[in-house]
């Protein structure tokens, strides 16, 4: 039996370096995929990676076992969300959830639909 491993966790999970410009000296820096800030290596600015809005880290109910909980509250401290943040998961995610039968946070009790 295959497990499933979600598409969006790679960049967490098998990470790869990325260059990022300081917003300081202009010099690029090396920044891996699950890394959020780094130091500038010529003038010490904390360089941060821009949190995209639409990381499936601000909407998964499972985005911390999915990458980790040291992973996960690092992405919380740096401002990707905040911890009572609602899960909002998107309608065709919902409905790939219901036709896979995977429970769906929040609607627990609800009755599936026919």
């Amino acid at each position: 039996m295959a497990t499933f491993k979600c598409p969006g966790s790679v960049s967490f999970t098998e990470p790869v370096p990325e260059l990022h410009k300081c917003s300081n000296c202009g010099t690029e820096v090396e920044m891996w995929t699950d890394e959020i800030m780094t130091k500038c290596s010529s003038c010490g600015t904390s360089v941060y990676r821009q949190l995209n809005a639409g990381w499936c880290l601000r909407w998964c109910a499972y985005a911390k076992d999915c990458i980790g909980p040291e992973k996960y509250e690092a992405f919380i401290q740096a401002g990707g969300m905040s911890e009572k943040e609602e899960v909002r998961i998107p309608q065709r995610l919902k409905e790939f959830m219901r036709e896979c039968k995977i429970p769906i946070p929040g609607e627990e009790g609800k009755n599936p639909p026919r």
